[in-house]
């Protein structure tokens, strides 16, 4: 059966992203710890649901955004090695020894502006984007592999959107774990995006400039690297019930901090959560 404890989670790039992320976290390590404490399981085919909420404060790059607050439900639904997420599509993963993990599934990836996100916050929507076209969301094959504090995750678009490639490494080093209670992570991590890619969610085309509001066109010409540094909380409560919370930031490539949409060169998020696992 997939042990869920090395599949880790993905850099924290866009804002609903980032609440399925957390959640995704909480109810994988939920599932681990419950797994350690419970006899070997007798069958490959048994259901787990975990359902909860995500309280974000998030501070974005985008031009005038500033911090939000906003409120994220998630699902995450397993049956034997299949599972159905937000954080990773629908797919299938297997493991060798509880070290090493690989999983396959179609995915979503939007890392966009959106100002029609569940704020609890008004979100002041800058001028430079009267009249902007965000690019739409695309689905994409993932690849992960991950083991021994590593992972590997790979996300190929194949809605012929930015036909772009994106890669994130990640290394999370145990903090503290305390009596099988509270666990707490420290995590680096690293994002490759191709040029393609970079160019649909930052780039401006001459047909989207618009010069008197600041919209001037914008395209790299060189792949980008982002890279983020993160400390995540867990606490299981009980065998169901489990609080998580994690506080991130991000630091966006040079040439992605030069596009026309963007003000800074920094993301920033602060998570609480609560969820139950069946």
């Amino acid at each position: 059966m997939l042990n869920p404890t090395f599949i880790q989670p993905i850099i924290f790039r866009h804002v609903l992203y980032c609440g399925c992320v957390c959640a995704g976290l909480l109810s994988m390590n939920h599932s681990a710890q419950a797994q350690s404490d419970a006899k070997p399981a007798t069958t490959e085919s048994a259901w787990q649901l975990s359902l909860g909420g995500i309280l974000m404060a998030d501070s974005k790059a985008w031009r005038g955004y500033d911090t939000q607050v906003l409120a994220v439900p998630y699902i995450d639904l397993r049956y034997g090695n299949w599972f159905l997420s937000a954080e990773q599509g629908f797919g299938y993963g297997v493991s060798w020894h509880d070290e090493v993990s690989v999983y396959v599934a179609v995915g979503y990836r939007d890392d966009s502006y959106d100002q029609n996100l569940p704020f609890l916050t008004t979100l002041e929507e800058h001028a430079v984007f009267d009249g902007y076209e965000a690019p739409r969301g695309e689905t994409t094959f993932n690849l992960g592999i991950s083991g021994y504090f590593m992972s590997l995750d790979l996300a190929q678009d194949m809605s012929d959107q930015s036909k772009g490639l994106t890669a994130t490494f990640d290394l999370s080093l145990p903090v503290l774990r305390y009596r099988d209670t509270v666990n707490i992570d420290f995590s680096v991590s690293a994002t490759w995006l191709e040029m393609s890619y970079v160019n649909s969610v930052y780039g401006v085309s001459a047909a989207q400039q618009n010069v008197l509001v600041g919209r001037n066109a914008y395209a790299v010409t060189k792949d980008a690297v982002n890279y983020q540094v993160g400390l995540s909380m867990l606490v299981f409560i009980d065998q169901h019930w489990t609080l998580i919370s994690r506080i991130s930031a991000e630091r966006l490539d040079d040439n992605i901090a030069l596009s026309p949409l963007l003000d800074d060169n920094r993301n920033a998020l602060f998570a609480v959560g609560i969820g139950y696992t069946w």
